[in-house]
């Protein structure tokens, strides 16, 4: 693959986005500039409608965009130029017309170059700057690729056709860098960020394509009625068991599924699970005996950020009024006396399901797995019965669909359904969340960015977190060096449940299970005490300044205040002397014109004040415990 396939495939992508933007009538409308382009850049006279000519006509689009469409879907695309006007067919021949040249976008992808570019430069100098790791633009560009394919299962599991895009195969610890620098340029808010997205859901729609027409039966009859049923991740998800961004992501998509009256539920097995889950946690979050490596992912989380057993008590709390708020309901599985008839092999779906695990992680072990696996299958199962046989051409004839968050589970069932009943095309019975969300957005084009920015960030932050081969392989050392006693009690608990300690792993390793050595829980824990360290010397600079910043300030107000209360004190003498005369007056007056006792008290009272006044006695000195002087400032 050369560096301008590459570049061309970006391109491409992002050029997608952006007819996407400007058409909005579907997603094979998508593709007719590429065709228009392609027949005006080769100069095609016609295309022959044979199998060797549209093999040829695919070998250059390829060639020219960087994509790889498929047969069935390069037919699909050619019949839509025709009904569109671009092509006209005779004798099993298509002209072109002179529509094709309004559609060429020959010279308009400067701009956008422009950006990929810069895109890829910076995510170069990120990998320099921050990880002292130096790509070339090839590299950097396949890293981009791979990043973007790792994610294709999502759409593809019931689909033909693998993806849109070449194969290539970058490190896991590039694709952590990748991960690394997304989540740096959207914490930061850049431009960038909207670029990646518009090359994302470029992808998305590449990979739709391949369906050809048959996504049609997902995506043009109405969702309403439509009855969803949650896997047990995607709950937990919803409730904020992991990063809040991503149950932001999870929430978004449910709040629009509502919004296409559809109907959500989940079984009561799934609902049990969930409960069970939690209830462990609550049992073992704070107790001392707690085993990291049989712990649940879940539990970990918990432990991570520090929760309590009164902080786990209120998730358990929160699952009805959770259930409640997307009206998703809860409801049983059907009765397998009344619905034998439609049973399906489940012990065949699970050997489908194990191989489909095993595939994408080798160290895949059933036992750890098998109660989930037992409940997914239960799930998948409820579904074919609910069914009751039926193969559903469109949405409105599936009736009933398990939606996962688990792409590998609906690429597995895919299969199942493909060795049960053949190759012939019909909604399956459990489609991935990533689905789901495409087919809200194909309706109402404006949600694109804000369902895919949220499902981007959200797979960011959990692909930077280690993984459970990874962490099974962290943890056994971790536990090992406590037995041994080469690292203390508090060392062992900070190694096991902190975050810090998960995110120094992950970044040590870059995310590679091959990167990590037996060395690496000591590296972790000399790495949390250096900037532990370093964060104690630098707050007790921050705070040896701030002392000095406060001393000196209350310096100034001292001085300040003496100040004042030397002021005050002549204006209290100055003050006290025409008090006396004025007194000594009233006093004078007083005697002539009072009789008796009160003349005597009247006469002492003012006098009193005024020799009080002379002798500069004022009302901090009568009542010392007041805190305040005479003009009412705070004293020290």
């Amino acid at each position: 693959m050369t560096d301008k396939t590459l570049d061309k495939i970006l391109i491409s992508l992002a050029f997608i986005k952006v007819n996407w933007d400007q058409e909005r009538r579907d997603y094979i409308d998508n593709f007719l500039p590429f065709l228009a382009t392609l027949m005006v850049r080769k100069k095609y006279e016609s295309i022959e409608e044979n199998a060797e000519q549209i093999n040829k006509l695919i070998d250059d689009f390829k060639q020219e965009f960087g994509l790889i469409i498929p047969y069935h879907p390069m037919v699909t695309i050619l019949n839509r130029a025709k009904k569109r006007g671009l092509i006209k067919k005779q004798e099993h021949k298509f002209f072109q017309t002179n529509e094709v040249f309004k559609y060429d976008f020959s010279g308009k992808t400067q701009a956008q170059e422009r950006k990929d570019e810069e895109l890829i430069n910076s995510f170069m100098n990120f990998c320099k700057d921050e990880y002292n790791k130096r790509l070339n633009r090839k590299e950097a560009e396949k890293i981009l690729i791979g990043f973007l394919k790792q994610h294709d299962l999502e759409i593809l599991f019931a689909a033909y056709d693998k993806s849109a895009l070449p194969k290539v195969k970058p490190s896991k610890s590039n694709i952590f860098l990748f991960n690394k620098f997304v989540e740096s340029i959207y914490t930061q808010g850049q431009e960038l960020f909207k670029v990646l997205l518009d090359i994302v859901i470029g992808h998305i729609l590449a990979n739709i394509v391949l369906y050809g027409y048959e996504f049609a039966k997902f995506s043009k009859p109405k969702l309403k009625d439509l009855n969803l049923y949650l896997d047990t991740r995607l709950i937990l998800r919803l409730l904020g068991v992991e990063r809040g961004e991503i149950q932001s992501a999870y929430s978004k998509l449910l709040a629009e599924l509502k919004t296409q009256e559809v109907n959500l539920f989940v079984f009561q097995h799934t609902y049990e699970e969930i409960m069970g889950i939690l209830q462990s946690c609550l049992l073992w979050v704070e107790n001392p005996n707690y085993d990291s490596l049989e712990a649940s992912p879940v539990l970990r989380y918990f432990k991570e950020e520090g929760y309590t057993e009164s902080d786990v008590q209120m998730f358990i709390n929160r699952v009805d009024k959770t259930l409640d708020k997307y009206i998703i309901k809860q409801i049983d599985t059907p009765d397998p006396n009344i619905y034998a008839y439609y049973q399906i092999d489940e012990e065949k779906l699970q050997q489908f399901i194990v191989g489909m695990y095993k595939t994408y992680n080798p160290d895949f072990e059933i036992l750890e797995k098998d109660y989930t696996i037992q409940r997914d299958i239960q799930s998948i199962s409820a579904v074919y019965k609910l069914r009751k046989g039926r193969r559903p051409q469109n949405i409105s004839q599936a009736e009933h669909i398990f939606i996962t968050s688990n792409s590998a589970l609906a690429y597995a069932n895919r299969n199942f359904e493909k060795e049960e009943y053949g190759q012939d095309f019909y909604i399956p019975a459990g489609v991935t969340d990533t689905f789901a969300g495409t087919l809200i957005w194909l309706r109402n084009p404006q949600k694109a960015v804000e369902i895919n920015e949220k499902k981007i960030i959200a797979e960011v932050y959990a692909a930077l977190k280690p993984s459970e081969v990874l962490l099974k392989r962290y943890l056994t050392e971790v536990e090992r060096l406590k037995n041994d006693k080469k690292i203390s009690e508090d060392d062992h608990i900070l190694l096991r449940d902190s975050l810090l300690a998960r995110d120094l792993l992950a970044e040590k390793t870059l995310g590679d299970p091959d990167k990590y050595t037996p060395k690496t829980p000591t590296e972790v824990l000399h790495k949390i005490k250096k900037e532990a360290y370093d964060k104690y010397i630098r707050e007790k600079k921050g705070h040896q300044k701030t002392k000095s910043m406060l001393e000196s300030e209350r310096e100034e107000k001292i001085k300040t205040f003496n100040k004042l209360d030397k002021r005050a004190d002549k204006i209290a003498t100055y003050v006290g002397y025409a008090i006396l005369v004025i007194f000594v007056l009233l006093s004078g007056f007083s005697y002539f014109k009072l009789k008796g006792i009160i003349k005597w008290i009247v006469s002492s009272i003012l006098l009193f004040f005024g020799i009080c006044s002379i002798f500069g006695i004022n009302i901090k000195i009568i009542n010392p415990y007041s805190g305040k002087s005479n003009f009412g400032f705070v004293t020290y």
